[in-house]
């Protein structure tokens, strides 16, 4: 939703999950082959940060040459609007060929925007002392929400839903303590967005991100905005089972369908990031009653730049 916002500025070049197949990659335990015919086994643990800053950098500077494979194949990058001929050309070109027309299409473009799910917080230290104006946009959900999210895509096997709770609350906080970190140093290049206080009032915080992004906040995104975010009902299927409609509708949704199994397996592993982020944690009685504000008075969470 926010990379969708972002891209309706004009003269950008923007990508959805560009170093997705490098970490996957990592955490199977998988070669990664680079385009330059090199191979490397790639530590999740050891190696895999300063690699993935490494990538990103490659992709902010359109030196698609010194990029995974595996990623300048990757399907899911074919989100982008800007990287659609790309895809188009690899069906009927040779792959160099492709290549060199994608960094014709990023070169020019004034802004690359990337959404990127992959990268802990305390990485991102090094991409900002590689790259110029760099604005980074740190986006947080209820952790409810996260879960229930894979297990009604598949995305999540029962069998692990334990552990994985565990490990994205324990994410969650290791992020949100490197955050105050950085913001330390660089607090003109990170902002931290609570995504249900963003969905409840879009304009006036996504008014907010553009400032922060130096980005103009045009009638073009304005009128995107009102279309996708402030409409009635839950809408329509957008891409990679994101929606559009009412926001804030859609963004609660969750609450009247999770698991009361589930639930108490997240409660279990995350009570302390509901206390860190401002989430109440509720019954599956109260949970269901959305009159009930899922967003406690902020305490920790007050940290937030939009809360």
């Amino acid at each position: 939703m926010i990379l969708d916002t972002l891209a309706e500025t004009s003269s950008n070049f923007y990508l959805f999950e560009p170093i997705r197949s490098l970490t996957e990659s990592s955490y199977a335990k998988i070669p990664i082959t680079f385009y330059n015919g090199t191979v490397r086994n790639i530590s999740k643990d050891e190696n895999l940060p300063g690699i993935q800053t490494e990538m990103l950098n490659h992709w902010f500077n359109c030196d698609f040459t010194k990029i995974n494979i595996g990623d300048l194949q990757n399907k899911h990058l074919i989100h982008s609007r800007a990287t659609k001929s790309y895809f188009a050309c690899l069906r009927k070109s040779p792959f160099p060929f492709c290549i060199k027309m994608l960094e014709s299409v990023c070169v020019p473009k004034a802004r690359r925007i990337m959404k990127v799910v992959r990268l802990r917080i305390k990485s991102v230290e090094h991409i900002l002392r590689k790259t110029d104006n760099l604005k980074i946009i740190y986006v947080v959900r209820d952790p409810r929400a996260q879960i229930h999210s894979l297990i009604k895509s598949g995305l999540l096997d029962q069998n692990r839903i334990k552990v994985h709770c565990r490990q994205l609350c324990e994410d969650m906080m290791s992020d949100f303590n490197s955050t105050q970190v950085l913001k330390r140093d660089y607090h003109d290049n990170i902002i931290m967005v609570k995504y249900e206080a963003l969905v409840k009032n879009p304009l006036p915080n996504f008014r907010k991100i553009f400032s922060f992004s130096n980005l103009p906040f045009t009638a073009k995104v304005d009128n995107y905005i009102r279309h996708h975010m402030l409409v009635t009902g839950t809408g329509y299927e957008s891409n990679f089972n994101t929606k559009s409609g009412n926001s804030t509708l859609i963004a609660n949704m969750w609450r009247t369908a999770i698991n009361k199994k589930h639930l108490s397996i997240i409660d279990e592993a995350c009570h302390r990031t509901y206390e860190t982020f401002g989430y109440r944690q509720l019954d599956i009685k109260s949970l269901d009653t959305l009159s009930i504000d899922i967003q406690s008075k902020p305490s920790e969470a007050d940290l937030f730049d939009l809360y």
